[in-house]
């Protein structure tokens, strides 16, 4: 985002609040008491957010789930069982 974006952002946030939540300067800018509040109550929600983004996009990334396989019981034993505890090793969500 650019500066000015940004700045119109705070603007309207602080005018949906109806509080001011920076003082700005042309050196400085700082949290106003309302935006010290505003921000430690906000943050762990934000943080809550980020955390559920990441497990969805966490989730999406590796394979998970039921995997039904139709075989001939006779076959298990010999080939799919050592396959299985492999297969079971790189994919525990499966």
């Amino acid at each position: 985002m650019t500066p000015s974006a940004v700045s119109q952002a705070i603007r309207a946030l602080e005018s949906r609040m109806g509080a001011r939540l920076f003082i700005r300067t042309t050196r400085s800018v700082a949290l106003t008491e309302a935006g010290e509040r505003y921000f430690s109550r906000a943050k762990p929600a934000f943080e809550e957010l980020v955390a559920a983004s990441r497990a969805a996009y966490d989730l999406g990334q590796q394979p998970s789930g039921l995997l039904r396989l139709a075989v001939r019981r006779a076959v298990v034993p010999i080939l799919l069982e050592p396959l299985l505890a492999s297969f079971s090793e790189a994919y525990p969500e499966i």
